[in-house]
């Protein structure tokens, strides 16, 4: 079976398409400027407002780690999660919060299809969240929560 390979872009212009190759050589011999080491020095950063009134801020001291803090009318709510799973389409995130002078358990689940992300955060004691997230810009999304929420976040 054949299956064709495109080589195309500035990144290219050196290389000189084989006739023939198995797939296995790909990035081995022919295209060893794929760093598949490479990782993250850390998440993103967010601030996000919603209405009714709500602001989180978001902070990463690591790669696959992220912190942060909500602040909401029934009071100001600290959490940490860590990356449990990653994968192209979904991660799943596991953590703690501190709400109500307790301290309890976080689970987030995140999809992601190009610019929308789908969100599933259930914290203990609480009915789970789910919002759909559209990325209008690299820096920028809006968020529809079903807490009936309307939001949008800055990134960087």
């Amino acid at each position: 079976m054949c299956i064709p390979i495109l080589f195309a872009g500035p990144a290219f212009k050196d290389v000189v398409p084989p006739e023939e190759m198995w797939l296995n050589d790909l990035f081995s011999e022919h295209l060893t400027m794929v760093d598949f080491e490479a990782k993250k020095h850390r998440e993103r950063h967010q601030i996000s407002f919603s209405y009714p009134i709500g602001i989180e801020f978001v902070f990463s001291p690591a790669y696959r780690w992220r912190s942060g803090l909500t602040i909401e009318p029934e009071g100001v709510n600290p959490w940490l999660e860590f990356d449990l799973y990653s994968s192209f389409l979904t991660r799943f995130w596991i953590g703690t919060r501190y709400h109500n002078q307790k301290l309890g358990w976080r689970i987030n689940l995140e999809g992601y299809l190009g610019d929308l992300k789908a969100r599933y955060l259930l914290n203990k004691d609480e009915q789970g969240t789910i919002s759909v997230h559209w990325r209008f810009h690299e820096n920028a999304e809006v968020t529809l929560s079903s807490k009936k929420q309307l939001g949008i976040s800055i990134i960087y």
